[in-house]
């Protein structure tokens, strides 16, 4: 079975599942990903990894106490999440995760979350003002909803 949005799949997974709810997520919203497991001994830790059809596409869990407590994510390229230069100007730290919402239209592509309330998400520029060569990415990372750090490559300033 080939999933239409495995993106959509991997959002639809939520922090604090037992690893028995994500698998039955998984065999009931079949994709292109499967499943496998390896656990570390020197931890509490399950760390869940995925296979894909699409080698670009990673895909993790970490599952302790048998609560799943991060998920990251990266190649999924189904959707594009533009903001401009301004925009990324407007955007400081501190600042919500809905007011930067707000300022760039949309919610960005979700690459991680994790414990202590953190998303980490990344953006495509779009617009003047960046470098075109490869395309600049954007990536913001938020602690208990504001925003902790910012980052940008390929500017042309």
């Amino acid at each position: 079975l080939v999933a239409t949005n495995t993106y959509e799949q991997f959002l639809g997974i939520q922090r604090g599942w037992t690893r028995n709810q994500l698998t039955s997520y998984l065999n009931n919203n079949p994709g292109v990903i499967s499943l496998q497991l390896s656990v570390s001994p020197a931890s509490f830790f399950q760390d869940v990894e995925y296979t894909n059809t699409n080698p670009n596409v990673t895909v993790h869990f970490s599952i302790q106490n048998n609560a799943l407590v991060s998920k990251n994510q990266s190649g999924f390229k189904e959707k594009q999440f533009p903001i401009t230069k301004a925009q990324y100007d407007l955007i400081q730290v501190g600042m919500t995760r809905d007011k930067v919402k707000t300022i760039v239209d949309n919610e960005g592509q979700l690459l991680g979350e994790g414990e202590s309330d953190t998303h980490m998400v990344q953006y495509n520029g779009s617009g003047t003002g960046w470098e075109r060569a490869v395309g600049p990415t954007v990536r913001i990372d938020f602690l208990l909803g504001k925003v902790y750090s910012k980052g940008a490559n390929w500017f042309n300033d």
